[in-house]
């Protein structure tokens, strides 16, 4: 919370902010996560990394493909912390207002309405702006002040220059690869990108595989060996070109598989249901991998 909270008050005369001590309050309390709700499998060193921008006020840039695990790091360490989480998902119509806030007209008289980003600076939360390469190209160079020295972000509807609270961490989440990005957008310009300390996540496969597909599915170890090695195989097909697949399966998909398998379904019929389909609108890529996939068996129990 900040210690003081007139530092959160329009410093020049402009509309007043319909954001009062209540109104923050009541904010953190729906936004904070329960402390040990939240479970993470680390891949290597990213939370000691993690840990490290928050204590010098760095920004951090999450990057990685289709479930690896950059949602779920973020919630994790909101939870750790125990601050309030925002949660924005970046599209093509997201503009300075849409992050910031916009002013709200009544009659004759008009209120600011704050948005996400300004609702975090002021409670001290965490924000992650999710596909944030799809957002106006203002709304992402209205970051800047933020993810660098400055720390701080001008609002020009009060005339304020808001100083964020101590707690405040930004950080932002895109999948790099050309099957998202168009191609004009496949990167963040080097003025963006500079202010952020990367995290990558690759997608994760092995022992920790495992781990997280029991924890999350419920499944026994064996169920979660025979899933790992369904996603081996895919990627090294798709290194090998035979498959056209734009990624590999990550973990949405295997534990809905793992979901379904310990629920009765028929292994393949859940393979095809939850990975083979998901992964492909090419009929010959799903049926390379439903074969692929007849050819391995779980281990006996």
């Amino acid at each position: 919370m900040p210690k003081d909270d007139k530092t959160y008050q329009p410093k020049v005369a402009g509309l007043p902010v319909a954001f009062d001590d209540a109104a923050k309050q009541l904010t953190i309390q729906s936004r904070l996560i329960p402390k040990d709700s939240v479970y993470y499998e680390p891949q290597g060193d990213e939370l000691g990394l993690f840990e490290k921008a928050i204590a010098e006020h760095l920004s951090v840039a999450m990057i990685g493909p289709t479930g690896s695990g950059k949602s779920r790091l973020l919630q994790y360490m909101a939870a750790k912390h125990e601050r309030p989480y925002f949660y924005v998902v970046g599209n093509t119509k997201m503009g300075v207002d849409e992050l910031i806030g916009t002013p709200l007209t009544e009659g004759d008289s008009a209120v600011f309405m704050p948005g996400p980003l300004y609702q975090a600076c002021a409670t001290g939360g965490f924000i992650a702006i999710e596909e944030v390469l799809e957002m106006h190209a203002d709304a992402r160079t209205c970051l800047h002040s933020l993810a660098d020295a400055r720390r701080s972000l001008e609002v020009a509807y009060v005339n304020e220059l808001l100083v964020p609270d101590e707690n405040f961490v930004l950080t932002i989440m895109f999948n790099p690869g050309a099957a998202y990005q168009s191609v004009n957008n496949l990167w963040p310009k080097p003025s963006f990108a500079q202010r952020f300390v990367f995290i990558e996540l690759p997608y994760v496969r092995g022992n920790i595989g495992e781990n997280i597909l029991m924890k999350e599915s419920g499944c026994d170890k064996i169920t979660a060996e025979y899933l790992m090695i369904i996603a081996d195989r895919i990627d090294t097909a798709i290194r090998d070109r035979a498959l056209t697949l734009a990624e590999s399966v990550g973990y949405h998909a295997l534990v809905k598989t793992a979901k379904l398998i310990v629920a009765g379904t028929n292994p393949q019929k859940a393979i095809h249901a939850c990975i083979s389909r998901s992964l492909s609108p090419n009929n010959s890529d799903v049926k390379t991998i439903d074969t692929m996939a007849s050819f391995i068996k779980p281990a006996s129990r």
